[in-house]
């Protein structure tokens, strides 16, 4: 319920089901759900914008995931806590040693849409890096991969940040036309 709540924007409700589900699995002693319910939570204030919040609940998360040695789902906790290090321009680099962690184990695992999403994020710190060569390569990269397993929102989603990109660069043409082939 907890979940549903989350991914319908019903933050209190969410909250409240989430807590009651921690406190249950902590009782019962079950590591596999006690990782996903952190990592719910962990998603639950980042949508909130509270970061610091998100990145306790992700490191239980990725703690428990790791134990359990369920790596792609580790990886993919990897990808949330580095998305929310890129919050701050400052943890740039925090980020994105998370991020080539999770793609490798992506990539090991052979887990295109793991490895798809660590692209995805890797453009988007080179982007604000200002490395914009090297955030269109991995955007590049995570739209093969985002093909590859016909996940079509993703690849729209990837498009728009090429395109935001192109547009950071005054690249009009080569902007409009991709924003053309998307409508």
């Amino acid at each position: 319920i907890g979940r549903m709540a989350l991914q319908n924007n019903q933050y209190q409700q969410a909250f409240r089901h989430l807590q009651q589900s921690l406190a249950l699995a902590t009782q019962l002693q079950d590591e596999e759900q006690l990782a996903s319910i952190h990592f719910r939570l962990g998603m639950a204030y980042r949508k909130l914008d509270q970061h610091t919040q998100a990145l306790l609940h992700f490191e239980q998360a990725g703690q428990r995931y790791l134990k359990l040695n369920r790596m792609p789902t580790y990886s993919y906790v990897l990808v949330y806590m580095a998305e929310s290090y890129l919050e701050e321009p400052v943890q740039i680099d925090k980020a994105e040693e998370l991020l080539q962690q999770a793609l490798k184990i992506a990539e090991e695992h052979r887990h295109m849409t793991r490895a798809a999403t660590a692209y995805y994020s890797l453009g988007r710190a080179a982007m604000l890096r200002h490395d914009y060569a090297a955030s269109e390569a991995y955007y590049h990269k995570a739209l093969q991969h985002f093909r590859q397993n016909n996940a079509r929102s993703l690849l729209h989603e990837t498009s728009l940040a090429i395109v935001q990109l192109l547009l950071q660069q005054q690249r009009y043409a080569e902007a409009t036309t991709m924003l053309n082939e998307l409508t």
